[in-house]
């Protein structure tokens, strides 16, 4: 692994709700062996909250009524808005400079590599080998530090299959302390934010390199699960249409089976092309040594 900047301070934050006995994430972390700190982040009105205090010594309780959001409607706070935003307040009073946002349902960690001499096929998919979390998560923030223009970078997760690095965030929010930005929208926060984000001009990134798995969603108690029943997607949807109705739609997706928001167009401004930016495929995220060492392990 590359050299650790000494000033970096960086930890994982697991924000979870309603799911004391079930957080996976924390467990996939261990699998790949993230040597940092973690905290699993609930809220004060969790009534799990007896049981998060048995079995997670680094639990960090925050009150979400106290965390000013924009819900984009009038209802009473719910789902894990508040708990995004307050992230950088969180990291602060860790004294963390570097920090990772995270929910609680990811399985494990995949790598996911362009299939050998056709660019155009779905890739390879493997996991990510026992031993690479501090390197991969590292390498994340290397970036961050090389690029102070890009707020937050992302891993990819299972179904984007697409080799190229685009201009979305979800699941994996690699972060600093010192670059804020405020999630918003109840529902679809984070597709309603790397949207809005990306038409005022601030550049967010996923890497396609890296992908996380999750568990089957809507198909667990606890978590957002209880706000789709009540809401339904349609209205999850909605949230992103309401902030942008003139680039995305509701609409019924074949691939996922259900009506789903679709981005018509991501009309983000382009005008001068950065020449000193980092080339993200000359960053050493391990890729190509991950994969070898699991194909001769296989």
């Amino acid at each position: 692994m590359s050299t650790v900047p000494a000033e970096r301070r960086a930890g994982v934050l697991i924000l979870s709700y309603r799911r004391a006995k079930n957080v996976r994430t924390f467990k996939a972390l261990q699998q790949i062996k993230w040597t940092g700190p973690v905290y699993v982040v609930v809220s004060s009105d969790d009534e799990q909250l007896p049981q998060y205090r048995e079995l997670y010594p680094n639990l960090y309780i925050f009150d979400r009524q106290a965390v000013k959001c924009d819900y984009y409607d009038n209802l009473p706070p719910s789902g894990p808005l508040a708990a995004r935003n307050v992230a950088w307040d969180i990291a602060e009073d860790l004294s963390w400079t570097h920090f990772v946002v995270l929910d609680d349902d990811y399985t494990h960690f995949q790598i996911y590599s362009l299939w050998p001499g056709n660019p155009n096929r779905h890739g390879l998919i493997h996991w990510v080998p026992d031993g690479w979390g501090d390197r991969l998560f590292h390498r994340m923030w290397d970036f961050l530090d090389a690029a102070p223009q890009v707020l937050c970078i992302t891993f990819s997760q299972t179904g984007d299959m697409n080799p190229q690095t685009r201009r979305k965030i979800m699941q994996t929010f690699f972060l600093r302390t010192d670059r804020r930005f405020e999630f918003v929208a109840r529902l679809n926060d984070d597709v309603t934010t790397y949207y809005d984000l990306g038409l005022r001009g601030n550049v967010v990134l996923q890497i396609p390199a890296i992908m996380i798995h999750q568990y089957v969603t809507q198909s667990q108690p606890g978590g957002l699960t209880e706000d789709y029943l009540r809401y339904g997607t349609y209205a999850k949807s909605m949230y992103t249409v309401l902030r942008w109705p003139a680039h995305c739609q509701v609409a019924y997706l074949p691939q996922v089976g259900r009506v789903h928001h679709h981005i018509v167009r991501y009309p983000y401004p382009c005008i001068i092309r950065e020449p000193n930016a980092p080339d993200i495929d000359a960053l050493d995220l391990g890729v190509n040594c991950i994969s070898k060492s699991v194909e001769e392990k296989e």
